[in-house]
């Protein structure tokens, strides 16, 4: 039974619970048992709320026994990244320091996961304060790829996704700055979904606009359809983020059940300035194809250019606006914590200290002309969106990453910056779109991530095509042996 529970879709398992074919109490059993088996050698998890969990699961199966309404997700277990707040729960952000920071309330979409009967498991794995692409933290260590425990999960919601591929969460919520949670997703097999800036609250003080820059909280499962029942759970205003939204009035689960037709699809194999390796590029053309015919759409390919270098488009975010962002959150924990970040290289790393001093030199005059450039790439990906109703890239330029590393530092014998330059997710940050990461293919045994990408508040159509390719190349075998 624990197999199949622990690879089963949420979807599923929501829909056995409201049968009376499972019980919360077997599910959770069975997640829990699989953590004690295969998280020592994973690392996906900081903090995991056995108790907590399993008292919840028995609630719910009284509560199911009296008649109760059980939800949308009823008895499904969740893996939170570790900078989402979980009431009673310490908030660690990745890092030892901050281990008695206790969350005083759940974060709005977690109230709205367990409002709809999901069971939240624990705090998974996230580098210091979500600020790296890939995930070691000095409290669990490093957060491994399922399909290799050499090579690093991604990050920075690489606990959340490890988690999901693996069995240890049927859901993992992460969050999105930059790629955080496509990257993950494309080295561990799985659907990573960037919503609609806005769509889904995070509240954030003492400043309420810090995410303005384009940060996004979203699902990540093992199924597109998993995805959408997720958003159809935590989307819709909170009056405490100021760029929240009412969703669209369609419901994202429904809208993955049958295929879009006739579509118009832009396929770009590296947006116009991206490395990427032959065989990655290999196996998104295909799946590309396959999309374009499972719908009956036409496949185009367009050019794509920025106007920029790779060194120009990386710059403002990762060089400007990274630096100045954690010179301000160390002000923030010095004040609240009484804690100098920067004196502590060893746990945040000695890059995260040299950004912060960097940060404090930056000027405010280049600080802002930082929006100048956003608003470019924002310009070219908005021309591409009014002609294609969708635009198809591989996730990342690779297929694995070394623990141990920031990423790889040669793709096909190119040399790239490893902190960087081979995930081509960024930019789809800049004015919100909408972007998945859904499994493509392997190479060589390892998973490949196409992202689609679509016009903001087109959350149905991106969800709706990512559900048609899973049913035109199904990829669940991934699970199998993990």
């Amino acid at each position: 039974m624990a197999e199949n529970v622990t690879t089963a879709s949420a979807v599923s398992l929501a829909e056995k619970v409201r049968t009376g074919d499972l019980s919360p109490v077997d599910i959770v059993d069975a997640y829990l048992d699989r953590i004690d088996e295969r998280d020592d050698s994973l690392g996906s998890y900081i903090t995991t709320l056995e108790e907590r969990a399993r008292a919840a699961a028995h609630k719910q199966a009284a509560a199911i026994a009296d008649g109760s309404d059980p939800g949308l997700l009823v008895g499904v277990p969740v893996g939170v990244k570790d900078i989402v707040d979980v009431e009673g729960v310490a908030t660690t952000h990745g890092i030892s320091l901050l281990t008695d920071n206790t969350a005083e309330a759940d974060d709005p979409a977690v109230a709205r996961l367990r409002s709809e009967g999901s069971i939240v498991l624990g705090k998974t794995n996230t580098p210091p304060f979500a600020r790296s692409a890939v995930t070691e933290s000095d409290l669990v260590g490093y957060c491994s790829a399922p399909f290799g425990e050499d090579f690093n999960a991604g990050g920075s919601s690489g606990g959340s996704a490890a988690a999901v591929a693996a069995g240890l969460a049927a859901i993992g919520y992460g969050t999105d700055g930059g790629g955080s949670i496509r990257i993950p997703a494309s080295l561990c097999g799985v659907v990573g979904y960037k919503p609609t800036f806005g769509l889904i609250p995070w509240v954030n003080r003492p400043d309420a606009f810090a995410h303005a820059r384009g940060n996004h909280a979203g699902p990540i499962t093992r199924t597109v359809p998993d995805a959408a029942l997720v958003l159809d759970v935590v989307s819709n205003p909170d009056h405490n983020d100021p760029f929240s939204h009412p969703k669209t009035s369609e419901r994202y689960l429904s809208a993955t059940k049958e295929d879009p037709l006739n579509l118009d699809i832009a396929y770009s194999p590296d947006l116009g300035v991206f490395p990427v390796a032959e065989a990655v590029e290999a196996i998104v053309e295909d799946a590309a194809s396959v999309l374009a015919d499972k719908t009956s759409s036409t496949l185009h390919r367009p050019d794509i250019d920025f106007g920029l270098s790779l060194e120009e488009l990386v710059a403002p975010k990762y060089h400007n606006w990274g630096p100045v962002h954690n010179a301000v959150l160390t002000e923030r924990v010095a004040e609240e914590h009484g804690i100098d970040l920067t004196e502590h290289p060893d746990i945040l790393g000695k890059s995260f200290v040299e950004s912060t001093e960097k940060g404090y030199d930056i000027d405010a005059v280049s600080y802002k002309r930082v929006n100048e450039i956003h608003s470019k790439i924002y310009d070219v990906l908005q021309d591409v969106f009014v002609e294609y109703d969708l635009l198809v890239t591989p996730t990342l330029s690779v297929t694995r990453v070394e623990n141990g590393t920031v990423g790889p530092e040669i793709i096909d014998g190119e040399a790239i910056d490893p902190a960087t330059d081979w995930f081509l997710t960024f930019p789809f940050n800049f004015g919100g779109p909408p972007a998945l990461s859904i499994p493509a293919g392997t190479v060589d045994g390892l998973p490949v991530g196409l992202q689609i990408a679509g016009q903001r508040f087109a959350d149905g159509l991106v969800l709706a095509a990512g559900a048609a390719l899973e049913r035109a190349q199904p990829w669940h075998y991934l699970y199998n042996n993990l």
